[in-house]
C-alpha cells in the first residue's frame, strides 16, 4: 500500500504548530531520521512476542509506537501518527484489532514517511 508523499506529510499544519519556524522543523526532521530510538527490527521482535502473550514485550512495543505517534504528530505525519496510535492502543488492550496487521501497516507507513522526510531534509 503505497501512499502519495503529499498525503504523508501535512507540512502546512506542522509549520503552523511551530510558528512557521522552518529551521526548527528541519531540526525535528533530522532528530527523527538520525537520532531516533525507534528500531523497526526491535519493534517487530517485541510485537511478535506480544502476539504470543508476552505482556512485557507488549508494553515495550507500545512504548515504541507511542514515541512514533508523538514524533510523527510534530512533523505533520498524520497518517503515521494515527497508525501508531491505533497500534499503541491495541498493544495496551485499550482498543481491539489485529496486532500483526497493525504492526505491518505501521512499519510500512514508517518507511514511506522516512522517505518523504528525507526528501524534505535535502
Amino acid at each position: 500500500m503505497e501512499t502519495q508523499k503529499n498525503e504523508l506529510i501535512n507540512l502546512p499544519a506542522a509549520l503552523e504548530r511551530l510558528d512557521n519556524d522552518k529551521d526548527l522543523y528541519k531540526i525535528l526532521i533530522h532528530a527523527f531520521l538520525y537520532e531516533k530510538p525507534f528500531d523497526s527490527s526491535t519493534f517487530q521482535v517485541l510485537a511478535a512476542s506480544a502476539m504470543k502473550g508476552d505482556e512485557t514485550a507488549a508494553v515495550k512495543a507500545a512504548g515504541l509506537a507511542h514515541y512514533v505517534k508523538g514524533a510523527a504528530s510534530q512533523l505533520g505525519a498524520d497518517l503515521l501518527a494515527e497508525k501508531a496510535r491505533q497500534t499503541e492502543y491495541t498493544l495496551k488492550g485499550k482498543e481491539s484489532g489485529d496486532i500483526q496487521t497493525l504492526c505491518q501497516e505501521l512499519l510500512s507507513l514508517y518507511e514511506q514517511t522516512i522517505d518523504a522526510l528525507k526528501a524534505l531534509d535535502e
